[in-house]
Parts: C-alpha cells; structure tokens; sequence
C-alpha cells in the first residue's frame, strides 16, 4: 500500500535525481568531445548561431551535436575552427553572403556548414558510411 509519506519520499527522490541529472550529463558529454576545449565548444556554439541566424541556442544541445559530429568525423573540431575564423577574414556577417562566396565553393566548408545545420534542423547529423548501417545517427 502507498503511504502519503511513501509518495512524499518518492517525489522528493525523484525531484533531486532531475535537478542533478544535467549536471551528470553535461560532464559526460564534455568527457566524450575528447580533444575538444571550451574555445572548440565556444566557436561551435557561435558558428551555429550564425549559421541557424539564431540569436540564443542550447549550450546543452550544442554540446551532444558537438559530441555526436566529432564521434563521426574526429577532425570536426579543426573544420569548425578553421570556418570560424575564414568568415571573420572574408568578414562575412550572414548566411547569405556565405552561400554566394567562393569560399562555400569548398566542398569541406559545404559538408561542414551541411553538418551543422542538419543537426540542428533535422536532428540528425550525417553517419560515416558503412554497410548496413543507416546513413545518419540520432540520439539527442
């Protein structure tokens, strides 16, 4: 039989398991972006903000699709750097002016910025090809 008391103990149980379960989660996906420093985590969030055209996103959400992309591609972080920083050179300020530059030409800078805003859109960022093995991966 529930006891108010039993149920009491129950949701305070499970209260205090979700206000800490963030905080677990957060250290393990940083743990899994091996290689990758808060700068590398930091650029990602700014590159897909502009990107997205978005003024705020996730930082959670960021960190799995960070995740999710550097567990496909281990040079993901050093594609994004290198992006970031070509777009302050040829000081680009919005999506638009990427899409008509020669540097969107780049069949690297268009699989990247293709990766990064399929993550965010569709949930889903591209699996490396294997046979038998569906083409993309979700999981966040």
């Amino acid at each position: 039989m529930i006891t108010r008391r039993k149920l009491l103990y129950s949701s305070a149980a499970l209260t205090g398991a979700g206000l800490f379960a963030p905080l677990w989660a957060g250290s393990v996906l940083a743990q899994e972006v091996r290689g990758a420093s808060s700068d590398d985590v930091e650029s990602f969030r700014q590159l897909s903000m502009f990107l997205t055209e978005r003024q705020t996103l996730d930082a959670t959400l960021s960190l799995r699709i960070l995740a999710q992309c550097t567990q496909n591609d281990p040079q993901f972080p050093d594609k994004i750097k290198a992006l970031w920083s070509n777009l302050g050179q040829q000081q680009l300020h919005s999506v638009s002016q990427l899409s008509g530059s020669p540097l969107y030409r780049d069949p690297v800078v268009k699989d990247t910025v293709q990766k990064i805003v399929s993550a965010w859109y569709l949930g889903a960022t591209p699996a490396p090809r294997f046979p038998g093995v569906p083409r993309t991966t979700r999981g966040w």
